[in-house]
């Protein structure tokens, strides 16, 4: 099965609202735990883009912040 390929221009953009979120200059002033939260949000926000794999049906669980599930 060909492996899906993650649309970094999405990722990027997804990545960029992040620190924005944070109310910072640009990601370089992002912490250590602000990256990993900031990295787990963008892929969140990409993996509905992506194709399920063969022989897989439904949606996507993304898992918010909060800790709570959200079927996309």
């Amino acid at each position: 099965m060909p492996k899906p390929k993650l649309d970094k221009a999405a990722f990027q953009v997804a990545l960029d609202r992040q620190w924005q979120r944070y109310g910072l200059a640009g990601a370089r002033e992002m912490t250590p735990l602000q990256w990993w939260q900031a990295v787990s949000t963008a892929v969140n926000e990409c993996l509905p883009l992506q194709p399920l794999p063969d022989g897989v049906s439904g949606t996507w669980t993304l898992i918010e912040e909060s800790g709570r599930q959200h079927h996309g």
